[in-house]
């Protein structure tokens, strides 16, 4: 996706995939303004209001932006940076301020606080939905997730996945802080991981694999739980799961 004398903006990579895309970007003549060395950002603690971004032009403190997870925070340094490492068009500090707050992106760490599926829950119980399907998007959300809890606060995953994504290293993040998994199916024509397997591995992985025959099932049956209720929900495994919980719950794109 690099073009030949075009800057190239990185964040965060591992070793190895930076000196492979500093390596093509050599050859193509495109210079590299890299994380951590060329543009930063400092979150500060979880319950900070604003964030600091630093590159050579200078510094920007920012309100976080309105998308949850402190992962959100590299994501905007990056989009900060892509902006500002170019001289096609010029943007103003103000609105970078003002864009932290306009940002929208259904259904990656949404709040669920309206609609059947709250619904039917106990007061306090949060429920949260995320798209996220690799297991890059399962280290964010299992980290994401200790955050809005104590450690002793049960977690609840509901899951559903494509047969394409790798199910065993999506789960493997979660194992430790996840209570109970409730597995479904996928609705639509797409081929998925049948929900016994999601099940047998989850409790292969050490946490409660149990089955649901659809969203709205696995959140009734949750609500009807005799024991300790989640704190939180986490809906996960696919957008097009994601996509499911935000219909039933009447929610669509601001």
């Amino acid at each position: 996706i690099m073009k030949n004398n075009v800057p190239v903006v990185l964040g965060p990579q591992p070793r190895a995939a930076y000196a492979a895309i500093e390596k093509q970007a050599k050859l193509i003549g495109s210079p590299v303004f890299a994380c951590h060395r060329d543009w930063s950002v400092e979150c500060g603690s979880h319950a900070d209001e604003n964030f600091l971004y630093s590159d050579k032009f200078g510094e920007l403190k920012l309100p976080k932006p309105a998308l949850a997870g402190d992962h959100q925070i590299i994501n905007a340094g990056l989009a900060i940076a892509a902006l500002r490492f170019q001289d096609r068009i010029s943007i103003k500090n103000s609105a970078f301020r003002a864009a932290m707050g306009w940002v929208r992106w259904p259904g990656r760490l949404q709040k669920i606080d309206t609609g059947l599926l709250i619904r039917v829950l106990p007061s306090g119980v949060e429920i949260w939905v995320d798209g996220g399907h690799n297991p890059a998007a399962a280290k964010m959300l299992a980290a994401e997730m200790r955050h809005r809890g104590a450690p002793e606060d049960p977690l609840f995953l509901v899951v559903g996945m494509t047969k394409s994504k790798k199910l065993k290293n999506f789960l493997k993040p979660f194992a430790g802080i996840v209570d109970q998994l409730y597995a479904v199916p996928l609705t639509g024509d797409h081929e998925y991981h049948p929900p016994a397997d999601i099940a047998a591995t989850a409790n292969e992985l050490g946490f409660s694999g149990r089955l649901a025959k659809n969203l709205e099932s696995a959140i009734d049956l949750i609500a009807r739980q005799n024991s300790t209720l989640p704190k939180n929900i986490l809906i996960t495994g696919s957008l097009y799961l994601a996509g499911e919980a935000l219909a039933i719950s009447k929610i669509t794109p601001d």
